[in-house]
């Protein structure tokens, strides 16, 4: 497993002390709000997944740094990986402070993707933090003629495909457009489990899109004896530890300026992780709270103990200012690229 950014959680650390200092004297109104108080965190999806546990990892630790330490309990909020909790945070929720929500990083980009279903404006949400940034990986199994990048151009290679529309899917579908690569998608598999089990068994050769997180947790063996060839980071950050280790990443090989602006859009979820957010019109002193706290939540040693312990990866955490000014990017991004990503998502179904 790869080490931690200890640097990273230093510096966050310091930076969120440093903050929350200045903001003490400006909304002691808002600290003392807290007070007596009762904190929902809605988490779009049911008990018992690493979005779950993530929820109540989080909830379990950040109202240690919220003045005058509110009760926070768990509600889950199921439901089309989380846009049904995004719309009703952003349509239903109390604005005052006491309901904030996790959700997934791809609901974020559902408006700019034209899903008629996403009833709710990117930019009016307060955004929190996210725990950790996802890094993308494509591999194959060890026993697959497909070992690298070239290999993955010059022969045809079935990659499981997990249900319509996922990420999984789109990562696939992206690398044959912009790197000429002739992954043979191979769809219905109804999670990254049975697409596993499919690799194992030899029904595919591999999968184009998986999480480096996903794979160190949940099948350590496989990085471990070697079992797998990691040919790409399809990401729009790389990771030290696969960099050092000489896996080309995807920003490195797109030249052409449209591909690299589909990348920045279509991979946008991975940065943008597991986030936490607040209904919109929740009053900008209690937001500046709730974003101090976590990010001293992500910086605690009791909290990162206790995610290692739950194998919950917390890695290049982000700021809500973070994440306001990578969404904001991502949204003005010309309308003529943003089509570009749609059609390719037509194609992952």
């Amino acid at each position: 497993m790869q080490p931690r950014s200890r640097h990273r959680k230093r510096c966050l650390s310091i930076a969120a002390f440093a903050v929350f200092a200045i903001l003490i004297p400006r909304v002691g109104h808002a600290a003392d709000y807290y007070a007596d108080k009762t904190l929902t965190l809605v988490v779009g999806f049911p008990t018992g997944g690493g979005f779950d546990a993530f929820g109540r990892t989080v909830a379990r630790h950040l109202g240690q740094h919220i003045p005058g330490k509110p009760n926070i309990i768990v509600q889950n909020m199921p439901g089309v990986s989380s846009l049904n909790a995004a719309n009703w945070l952003f349509n239903k929720a109390p604005q005052d402070g006491t309901v904030i929500g996790l959700i997934h990083g791809t609901v974020t980009l559902e408006p700019l993707f034209q899903n008629d279903k996403a009833l709710f404006d990117v930019r009016r949400f307060n955004w929190i933090g996210s725990p950790s940034t996802e890094y993308g990986i494509a591999f194959t199994w060890h026993t697959s003629k497909t070992h690298t990048i070239e290999d993955a151009r010059s022969r045809e290679t079935p990659m499981a495909g997990i249900s319509a529309g996922a990420p999984a899917n789109f990562m696939t579908v992206l690398q044959n457009n912009l790197l000429g690569t002739q992954l043979k998608l191979v769809t219905g598999y109804p999670g990254t489990g049975a697409a596993a089990l499919a690799i194992e068994r030899g029904e595919v050769e591999g999968i184009g899109g998986w999480y480096w997180s996903s794979l160190i947790t949940e099948k350590p063996d496989w990085v471990r004896d070697g079992k797998v060839n990691i040919f790409l980071q399809v990401s729009l950050e790389a990771h030290p530890y696969l960099s050092k280790r000489g896996v080309p990443f995807i920003l490195d090989l797109v030249q052409d300026p449209l591909g690299r602006r589909m990348v920045e859009v279509g991979l946008a979820f991975l940065s943008i992780g597991r986030p936490f957010v607040a209904p919109p019109g929740v009053p900008a002193e209690r937001v500046a709270v709730l974003r101090a706290a976590f990010d001293l939540t992500v910086a605690d040693p009791a909290f990162l103990r206790d995610a290692e312990v739950r194998r919950l990866p917390v890695e290049s955490p982000k700021s809500g200012q973070e994440l306001e000014k990578l969404l904001d990017k991502v949204y003005a991004t010309p309308q003529a690229v943003v089509d570009k990503v749609i059609v390719l998502h037509k194609h992952t179904r």
